[in-house]
């Protein structure tokens, strides 16, 4: 079961704990299992995330008065800092050896993947969850831009990104321009 990104995720997400969640672990297990790897979740990190993005959202939009609410590359930057931020994986469980032996040799893609999750597993996630709901938005907006049709991440960019946000202090707003700034 994948997760489906629609115009009501981010308020989805929003709602509850619980659904955070389970969005969060398929979304995580969908990606993880590319590579053949589940990733192992810590829930009081995962909560802390949910928590702190939600009381961040809140604070931004008090303290910048929006009356039409925050757009979806400032609630993603802040929902991929947090997620970051709070690391709630811990851990990667490897099923590479079970789907070897019954379908043969993991490719060199998969294993290159897999090579990114081990060196920056958490750090991906939270980019790639954000950057899929702001790729969903942008590609469904009446007036969008030519790149989000086209746009495909380079796997330099992606670990460039990746290294950023694990050895850099990445403000949420920062990832929300980096976010923004593919699109234009």
């Amino acid at each position: 079961m994948s997760v489906e990104v629609t115009q009501t995720t981010l308020e989805k997400l929003s709602s509850s704990f619980e659904t955070f969640k389970e969005e969060f672990v398929t979304f995580t297990s969908n990606v993880c299992w590319e590579a053949r790897l589940q990733p192992k979740i810590v829930d009081f990190r995962l909560r802390d995330a949910y928590q702190l993005w939600q009381k961040d959202l809140d604070r931004v939009k008090k303290a910048d008065e929006l009356h039409d609410g925050l757009d979806h590359f400032k609630q993603c930057g802040h929902l991929g800092y947090w997620l970051r931020r709070s690391s709630p994986i811990v851990e990667f469980i490897d099923y590479s050896s079970a789907y070897t032996e019954s379908a043969g040799s993991m490719g060199d893609d998969a294993n290159s993947f897999r090579d990114l999750l081990y060196q920056y597993g958490t750090e991906y996630l939270a980019f790639d969850w954000a950057y899929e709901i702001c790729l969903f938005h942008e590609r469904t907006r009446s007036d969008k831009s030519s790149r989000a049709d086209t746009l495909q991440l380079s796997r330099d960019y992606i670990r460039t990104v990746c290294h950023f946000m694990k050895c850099k202090h990445v403000s949420p707003h920062a990832l929300s321009l980096i976010l923004k700034s593919l699109f234009q």
